[in-house]
């Protein structure tokens, strides 16, 4: 599946950071919010996620939405799931994080909206599971 590039640059880090994910589907970013149409009545709607700390998002909620009988149904899709948490499928290098037990992918308000401390060589993985799902729900 090609990836697809913004439309336009989105003005705020959070989309940006969001936009900047290899998506292969067309997805309108707003602040953390991103929509993709599924047809005349159903949309998708991407949101970075809050975990347990302020400011650290673990993964993405998808929601698939009817415009006529709102919500049909809602998904989390956690980063750790999906990305190679090995030495390999990173670019941070270092050795030292995370621990076993703990996340290690996570988007972070803190510094910029970027990787924390783990960053993956590609999130494509990620972005592949996600536009699977929003696609069972697309009308035909």
């Amino acid at each position: 599946m090609k990836t697809l590039k913004p439309k336009t640059s989105p003005a705020n880090p959070k989309a940006a950071f969001c936009a900047r994910l290899p998506w292969g589907i067309e997805i309108d970013w707003f602040d953390l919010s991103g929509t993709h149409s599924l047809g005349p009545d159903r949309l998708a709607v991407i949101e970075l996620a809050e975990g347990g700390t302020h400011g650290s998002y673990p993964g993405m909620r998808v929601r698939i939405t009817s415009r006529t009988k709102g919500e049909i149904d809602a998904k989390f899709f956690k980063f750790d799931d999906f990305l190679d948490r090995s030495m390999e499928g990173r670019t941070d290098g270092r050795k030292d994080y995370p621990l076993a037990q703990n996340c290690c992918f996570h988007a972070i308000a803190h510094c910029g909206w970027s990787w924390y401390i783990a960053e993956p060589k590609t999130a494509t993985p990620f972005c592949r599971v996600v536009e699977r799902w929003i696609d069972h729900w697309r009308t035909r």
